[in-house]
Parts: structure tokens; C-alpha cells; sequence
């Protein structure tokens, strides 16, 4: 999944978080679910955003997710990394990794004098 979007806008994705038979899984079967964002892959890079269960909420079978533009407003322009790690109750772990790119507006803030 590769997405772009602009700095300080709103933006929802969905992941579906399935098993490998394609069954969904329960809210009330997962243990953690985990948004991280960085700049780089390294782990020594900083956080910069970070969302966890209560910030997806299940809808149509997929996990969604919203990133506030206070999430993004005062990052850098380009590519950012990200992972989404699901823990389930009975310990089983999943990752699932991509990146965005962060754009810029032509329009500041709709004030009308982008």
C-alpha cells in the first residue's frame, strides 16, 4: 500500500486484519493494535506518530484508521515510514509495513491566499 497526502489534511486508510483463511478478526480477539510512523525504518529515528486500538474503530470488515492534521501539520514534506503491528489474545503477532508521502498544499489552510 503506498499513499500520499497532504501535510495538515485529514486522511483515513483502511487495513483489513485478517486470518489466513480470510476471516476477520474480532475486535474483542485483539490484545494491541499499533500505528507507528517515523521518518526512516531506523528504530533509533523518532516517533512521530503513534495511534493505538482506540483510534481504529471496524467498519465493512476493514480496520480503520484517521490521521488528524494536527498529526502531520508541522512535519517535512516526503516520504514517511509506517507499520501497523496486531497482537491477538492468544499471542499471535502480525506486522504489516508501507509508507506515505506527505505533499503540499497549494490552498494555506483555506484562507483564500494560498
Amino acid at each position: 500500500m503506498k499513499l500520499q497526502f497532504i501535510r495538515g489534511d485529514s486522511f483515513e486508510f483502511g487495513i483489513p486484519i485478517q486470518y489466513d483463511d480470510g476471516t476477520v478478526v474480532k475486535e474483542s480477539d485483539i490484545n494491541t493494535l499499533i500505528f507507528t510512523c517515523r521518518k526512516t525504518n531506523d528504530k533509533t529515528s523518532p516517533i512521530l506518530i503513534e495511534k493505538t486500538k482506540d483510534k481504529f474503530k471496524l467498519e465493512d470488515n476493514v480496520y480503520w484508521l484517521t490521521i488528524e492534521p494536527t498529526d502531520t501539520e508541522t512535519l517535512d514534506y516526503g516520504i514517511y515510514n509506517f507499520d501497523v503491528e496486531v497482537t491477538l489474545t492468544d499471542g499471535y503477532r502480525k506486522t504489516f509495513k508501507s509508507s506515505f508521502e506527505l505533499t503540499y498544499e497549494c490552498t494555506m489552510h483555506g484562507d483564500g491566499n494560498g
